[in-house]
């Protein structure tokens, strides 16, 4: 019997065992005519906005990493050599840590066009790679194989050439590992996704709010680590320019059309500090909520809140909403036929204007906020029934 219940709990339905069993050779399948269209010369037409950031990164000295005029001088050459027959010049600025230059410079030592195959090759195989290591576990909706590959997000992921398939990867290990309480590493793991700070710098209160201390102390430990490592590649002086470029207004680029609360409310003309008021009321109110759940709608939830309340959030960063998706299927709170819904939804935009990606991605937040919610009401009650003599 408790066999059967727990065969049940991972198989979200019937077809999942045999799926199982010819997912990865399929996935598999998918990425290589990804890859090969790439290698056929698609990359050239994908115009590759942001990733002549990335690959300029690998050409300056990291002490002048973040002087805005170097960077702009770097990436126009590249618009010049390479991509002046696409699309018109547009600079994208680099704030990343500076310790990412590590990753980021050999693609330099290539041609442009090869090393962006290689970058977008790789992000897509992260994601899959994420993606089974999440689904083994919580099986994948039926609707997903399907809708994935037609997902917008993942076509702005490749076609900008950015990085959230990385990231993905780095948080389904970090959650892998919490599930076998390795919480250290776990951490560990959980801070390499500071690479997008602006995002996961959220995933420190829902530790707190869970009270997983060794899972802080890792996070912190990798966080200082990254620090060190950045302001020693950079200098003092790449540092100061690094936190000179964050005020800078390119590093609020399209705020009044990215797909989160922010992006709505100023989408709405209403004024910048009440924006940031109701986004810290509602971080302040989701870490409250946080603290009465079970850790895997935390952590579903955690990965949605850095997305929807997250100061600059894209529309390829839709493609973390992903996690929570798999996550809510064994977590019990909702049925099949709500997750599969859920997913078409999450496709929608393609269908839809760019402004009403964020009504979109309010949707699946407002499921994923009530469904926690109504675990932490029942978990309430449980605490309060008497307990027989």
């Amino acid at each position: 019997m408790n066999k059967q219940t727990t065969t049940e709990a991972h198989s979200v339905w019937p077809g999942w065992n045999r799926l199982g069993r010819v997912a990865p050779p399929f996935l598999g399948i998918m990425l290589a005519c990804i890859g090969i269209l790439l290698l056929r010369g698609q990359a050239r037409s994908l115009a590759a906005w942001d990733f002549s950031m990335y690959y300029s990164v690998g050409n300056i000295d990291g002490h002048e990493l973040f002087k805005k005029n170097v960077q702009i001088k770097e990436q126009r050459r590249l618009w010049e050599q390479h991509i002046k027959d696409k699309r018109f010049f547009v600079y994208s600025i680099f704030l990343k840590p500076a310790a990412y230059k590590l990753l980021l410079s050999p693609l330099s030592k290539v041609p442009f066009w090869t090393a962006y195959v290689i970058w977008a090759t790789l992000q897509v195989l992260a994601l899959g790679a994420g993606l089974w290591i999440i689904g083994r576990r919580e099986g994948f909706p039926s609707a997903l194989w399907i809708l994935l590959p037609f997902s917008p997000f993942l076509s702005a992921m490749v076609a900008w050439g950015q990085d959230p398939g990385l990231i993905f990867l780095v948080l389904a290990i970090a959650w892998e590992l919490s599930l076998r309480e390795r919480w250290l590493r776990s951490g560990a793991v959980m801070a390499l996704a500071l690479v997008k700070w602006n995002l996961f710098l959220l995933l420190v209160p829902m530790l707190i709010a869970q009270r997983k201390w060794r899972a802080l102390i890792g996070f912190t430990g990798m966080a200082i680590a990254g620090a060190a490592l950045s302001i020693y590649a950079s200098g003092l002086e790449g540092t100061r320019d690094y936190f000179n470029l964050m005020h800078d207004r390119e590093a609020d680029f399209l705020a009044d059309s990215m797909p989160s609360v922010r992006g709505i409310l100023l989408w709405l003309g209403l004024a910048a500090p009440f924006t940031n008021f109701v986004v810290l009321a509602l971080a302040a109110g989701t870490w409250l909520l946080l603290s009465r759940t079970s850790w895997k709608v935390a952590f579903a939830m955690g990965v949605t809140a850095c997305v929807v309340l997250s100061y600059h959030t894209m529309t390829y960063d839709l493609l973390f909403l992903l996690i929570p998706l798999l996550l809510f299927q064994t977590a019990k709170l909702a049925r099949t036929s709500v997750i599969e819904s859920l997913v078409v939804a999450w496709t929608a935009p393609l269908m839809l204007p760019k402004p009403l990606y964020a009504f979109i991605t309010l949707a699946l937040a407002s499921f994923g906020y009530v469904a926690a919610a109504r675990e932490a009401r029942d978990a309430s009650n449980l605490t309060k029934k008497p307990v027989p003599n």
